[in-house]
Protein backbone atom coordinates (compact mmCIF):
# COMPACT_ATOMS: atom_id res chain seq x y z
CA UNK A 1 0.00 0.00 0.00
CA UNK A 2 1.20 3.53 -0.66
CA UNK A 3 0.00 6.60 1.22
CA UNK A 4 -1.01 9.03 -0.31
CA UNK A 5 -0.22 9.76 -4.00
CA UNK A 6 -1.08 8.06 -7.19
CA UNK A 7 0.62 5.79 -9.62
CA UNK A 8 4.25 6.66 -9.37
CA UNK A 9 7.71 5.59 -8.35
CA UNK A 10 6.94 3.16 -5.52
CA UNK A 11 4.31 0.95 -7.19
CA UNK A 12 6.35 0.95 -10.40
CA UNK A 13 9.68 0.27 -8.65
CA UNK A 14 8.29 -2.43 -6.37
CA UNK A 15 6.00 -3.92 -8.99
CA UNK A 16 5.51 -7.62 -8.47
CA UNK A 17 2.76 -9.56 -10.21
CA UNK A 18 2.29 -11.63 -7.03
CA UNK A 19 1.47 -8.54 -4.97
CA UNK A 20 -1.58 -6.33 -4.96
CA UNK A 21 -1.19 -2.58 -4.58
CA UNK A 22 -3.66 -0.23 -2.99
CA UNK A 23 -2.95 3.47 -3.18
CA UNK A 24 -4.79 5.92 -0.95
CA UNK A 25 -5.14 9.67 -1.23
CA UNK A 26 -7.65 12.14 0.13
CA UNK A 27 -7.23 14.41 -2.90
CA UNK A 28 -9.81 13.65 -5.56
CA UNK A 29 -7.82 15.32 -8.36
CA UNK A 30 -4.78 13.09 -7.68
CA UNK A 31 -7.00 10.04 -7.49
CA UNK A 32 -8.55 10.81 -10.88
CA UNK A 33 -5.14 11.32 -12.50
CA UNK A 34 -3.87 8.03 -11.05
CA UNK A 35 -6.97 6.14 -12.19
CA UNK A 36 -6.54 7.49 -15.75
CA UNK A 37 -2.90 6.36 -15.71
CA UNK A 38 -3.87 2.92 -14.41
CA UNK A 39 -6.53 2.58 -17.10
CA UNK A 40 -4.01 3.55 -19.84
CA UNK A 41 -1.23 1.29 -18.50
CA UNK A 42 -2.67 -1.31 -16.08
CA UNK A 43 -0.44 -2.51 -13.25
CA UNK A 44 -3.19 -3.99 -11.09
CA UNK A 45 -3.27 -1.06 -8.66
CA UNK A 46 -6.45 -0.34 -6.72
CA UNK A 47 -7.06 3.28 -5.75
CA UNK A 48 -8.97 4.42 -2.68
CA UNK A 49 -10.07 7.90 -1.69
CA UNK A 50 -9.60 8.06 2.06
CA UNK A 51 -7.79 10.03 4.74
CA UNK A 52 -4.41 8.51 5.72
CA UNK A 53 -5.08 9.55 9.30
CA UNK A 54 -7.97 7.08 9.53
CA UNK A 55 -8.33 4.70 6.54
CA UNK A 56 -11.69 3.66 7.95
CA UNK A 57 -12.48 1.53 4.92
CA UNK A 58 -9.59 -0.84 5.63
CA UNK A 59 -9.65 -3.74 8.05
CA UNK A 60 -6.95 -4.33 10.65
CA UNK A 61 -3.84 -6.31 9.63
CA UNK A 62 -4.55 -6.02 5.89
CA UNK A 63 -1.13 -5.24 4.40
CA UNK A 64 2.34 -6.79 4.33
CA UNK A 65 3.86 -3.38 3.65
CA UNK A 66 3.06 0.32 3.52
CA UNK A 67 5.05 3.03 1.72
CA UNK A 68 4.57 6.74 2.41
CA UNK A 69 6.66 8.77 -0.04
CA UNK A 70 7.05 12.50 0.58
CA UNK A 71 3.64 12.82 2.23
CA UNK A 72 4.00 12.62 6.03
CA UNK A 73 4.66 16.34 6.12
CA UNK A 74 1.25 16.88 4.48
CA UNK A 75 -0.62 14.99 7.21
CA UNK A 76 -1.93 17.16 10.05
CA UNK A 77 -2.31 14.48 12.75
CA UNK A 78 0.90 12.45 12.59
CA UNK A 79 0.23 10.34 15.73
CA UNK A 80 -3.16 9.28 14.32
CA UNK A 81 -1.59 8.39 10.97
CA UNK A 82 1.10 6.35 12.79
CA UNK A 83 -1.58 4.50 14.73
CA UNK A 84 -3.52 3.81 11.51
CA UNK A 85 -0.42 2.48 9.74
CA UNK A 86 0.28 0.16 12.69
CA UNK A 87 -3.37 -0.98 12.60
CA UNK A 88 -3.44 -1.91 8.88
CA UNK A 89 -0.05 -3.70 8.93
CA UNK A 90 0.00 -7.45 9.43
CA UNK A 91 2.28 -8.77 12.19
CA UNK A 92 5.80 -8.80 10.73
CA UNK A 93 4.76 -6.19 8.13
CA UNK A 94 7.05 -3.35 7.08
CA UNK A 95 6.61 0.39 6.70
CA UNK A 96 8.92 2.73 4.79
CA UNK A 97 8.63 6.48 4.69
CA UNK A 98 10.60 9.13 2.87
CA UNK A 99 10.13 12.79 3.70
CA UNK A 100 11.71 16.11 3.01
CA UNK A 101 14.40 16.36 5.68
CA UNK A 102 13.34 18.87 8.35
CA UNK A 103 16.79 20.48 8.11
CA UNK A 104 16.77 20.64 4.32
CA UNK A 105 17.18 24.08 2.84
CA UNK A 106 14.29 25.47 0.86
CA UNK A 107 14.44 27.56 -2.26
CA UNK A 108 13.77 31.27 -2.13
CA UNK A 109 11.59 33.09 -4.62
CA UNK A 110 14.81 33.76 -6.56
CA UNK A 111 15.72 30.03 -6.64
CA UNK A 112 18.59 30.28 -4.16
CA UNK A 113 18.78 28.18 -1.01
CA UNK A 114 17.61 29.41 2.35
CA UNK A 115 19.48 27.39 4.98
CA UNK A 116 17.77 28.74 8.08
CA UNK A 117 14.22 29.56 7.12
CA UNK A 118 12.86 29.21 10.65
CA UNK A 119 13.50 27.75 14.08
CA UNK A 120 13.98 23.96 13.71
CA UNK A 121 12.21 23.37 17.02
CA UNK A 122 9.14 25.42 16.09
CA UNK A 123 6.74 22.78 14.75
CA UNK A 124 3.65 23.62 12.76
CA UNK A 125 2.25 24.46 9.36
CA UNK A 126 4.33 26.69 7.08
CA UNK A 127 4.56 27.80 3.46
CA UNK A 128 7.70 28.52 1.46
CA UNK A 129 8.33 32.09 0.33
CA UNK A 130 8.86 30.67 -3.18
CA UNK A 131 5.37 30.79 -4.76
CA UNK A 132 6.46 28.57 -7.65
CA UNK A 133 7.59 25.71 -5.38
CA UNK A 134 5.34 22.89 -4.18
CA UNK A 135 5.72 24.04 -0.57
CA UNK A 136 4.98 27.60 -1.62
CA UNK A 137 1.67 26.48 -3.13
CA UNK A 138 0.48 23.86 -0.62
CA UNK A 139 2.69 24.27 2.45
CA UNK A 140 3.62 21.49 4.87
CA UNK A 141 3.78 20.57 8.54
CA UNK A 142 7.29 21.10 9.86
CA UNK A 143 8.30 18.59 12.56
CA UNK A 144 11.59 17.63 14.14
CA UNK A 145 13.10 14.25 13.33
CA UNK A 146 12.44 13.16 16.91
CA UNK A 147 8.72 13.90 16.45
CA UNK A 148 8.59 11.70 13.34
CA UNK A 149 10.55 8.88 14.94
CA UNK A 150 8.75 8.99 18.29
CA UNK A 151 5.32 8.97 16.62
CA UNK A 152 6.04 5.55 15.12
CA UNK A 153 7.95 4.20 18.12
CA UNK A 154 5.02 5.15 20.38
CA UNK A 155 2.56 2.99 18.42
CA UNK A 156 4.90 0.00 18.64
CA UNK A 157 6.71 -0.10 15.31
CA UNK A 158 10.35 -1.19 15.48
CA UNK A 159 12.88 1.02 13.70
CA UNK A 160 15.15 -1.03 11.41
CA UNK A 161 17.08 1.57 9.44
CA UNK A 162 17.37 5.28 8.69
CA UNK A 163 19.05 7.00 5.78
CA UNK A 164 19.94 10.58 4.86
CA UNK A 165 21.12 10.06 1.29
CA UNK A 166 23.36 12.65 -0.31
CA UNK A 167 21.89 14.20 -3.44
CA UNK A 168 23.78 13.43 -6.64
CA UNK A 169 23.47 13.91 -10.37
CA UNK A 170 20.92 16.27 -11.94
CA UNK A 171 19.00 16.70 -8.69
CA UNK A 172 22.09 17.88 -6.84
CA UNK A 173 23.10 20.13 -9.73
CA UNK A 174 19.69 21.78 -9.95
CA UNK A 175 20.24 23.99 -6.89
CA UNK A 176 23.66 24.76 -5.47
CA UNK A 177 24.07 23.22 -2.02
CA UNK A 178 21.74 20.24 -2.40
CA UNK A 179 24.78 17.94 -2.40
CA UNK A 180 26.05 19.32 0.94
CA UNK A 181 22.99 18.90 3.18
CA UNK A 182 20.43 16.12 3.57
CA UNK A 183 17.34 16.81 1.51
CA UNK A 184 15.51 13.55 2.22
CA UNK A 185 15.13 11.39 5.34
CA UNK A 186 14.12 7.73 4.93
CA UNK A 187 13.16 5.26 7.65
CA UNK A 188 12.19 1.59 7.57
CA UNK A 189 10.03 0.09 10.32
CA UNK A 190 8.64 -3.33 11.18
CA UNK A 191 5.55 -4.39 13.14
CA UNK A 192 6.41 -7.09 15.65
CA UNK A 193 5.12 -10.59 14.86
CA UNK A 194 3.60 -10.78 18.34
CA UNK A 195 2.61 -7.16 19.04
Amino acid sequence: MTLPVGKGYWPDALQDRERKWLVSTSRLNLLQIAQREEHADPLGITYLQDDAQHLQGLANATFDGVVCNLALMDIANLPKAADTIWRILRPGGWFVFALIHPCAPISSAEGTLLHAFHDYFEEGFWCSSNPSSVRGRVGAYHRTLSTYLNSFLTVGLCLERVMEPQATGPFAARIEGYDRVPVVFIAKWRKAINP
